[in-house]
């Protein structure tokens, strides 16, 4: 890295110990991160992710190209498909720290790394999944349940009614909202926009209703 570069990783580094940081600060470390990531790793995926919001190529988009092709096959399906999270917390705390140990900058703890998590899965939210000839193939949104909170993807199957489905992209520890689940229902998702954060040293995600002025 440049003398630049490593000036404001270590900041960002030191927000996060400091637990003052938000998503935001969270955008600018995978920025900062993103042409020192393992080509096809977790870090490189999510942070050519939040470059380039709309997306018609990487490991994303051909799990939920797969999943879409898969389930929107006329009856009877014969095949089989493994619906998982795409990558865990594990897989981008390894790739990060990594890199911080090798700028001789101090890792982050697991509970640190699952709330960069929370807010990479904030950072994606409403982000459109598409083929290269412009149609949309589905969107993500965030979910929560008693225990985790979840990246889902939706997309649409046209063989069926053109109903729409949910699955599971990426998911985090929920230690920080207090969810009664409900029956019948995996999760709750966001109707609002999610916005993580820091508040007075606690880590917190919220949703809010949008008001655009124009």
């Amino acid at each position: 890295m440049d003398s630049k570069e490593l000036w404001q990783l270590s900041r960002i580094v030191n927000q996060v110990h400091l637990s003052d940081f938000s998503e935001d600060d969270v955008f600018i470390l995978l920025m900062l991160l993103r042409r020192y990531a393992k080509v096809g790793g977790a870090l490189r995926e999510f942070a050519d992710f939040l470059a380039h919001r709309e997306k018609d190529r990487g490991l994303i988009f051909d799990y939920m190209t797969e999943v879409k092709n898969a389930l929107d096959r006329p009856p009877p399906f014969d095949g089989k498909i493994e619906i998982r999270p795409i990558f865990t917390v594990d897989d981008i705390a390894t790739e990060i720290n990594s890199i911080l140990g090798h700028e001789q900058l101090v890792p982050f703890s697991a509970l640190q790394m699952n709330h960069l998590m929370i807010c990479i899965i904030s950072l994606l939210q409403c982000t459109e999944i598409w083929k290269k000839d412009g149609t949309s193939i589905g969107q993500l949104h965030v979910a929560i349940s008693s225990k985790e909170i979840f990246l889902i993807g939706k997309i649409r199957l046209v063989n069926f009614g053109s109903i729409y489905v949910t699955f599971v992209a990426l998911t985090a520890k929920n230690d920080v909202l207090d969810i009664v689940d409900q029956d019948g229902q995996a999760w709750i998702q966001f109707n609002g926009v999610s916005w993580a954060k820091t508040k007075n040293n606690v880590f917190a995600i919220n949703q809010y209703q949008t008001t655009f002025l124009g």
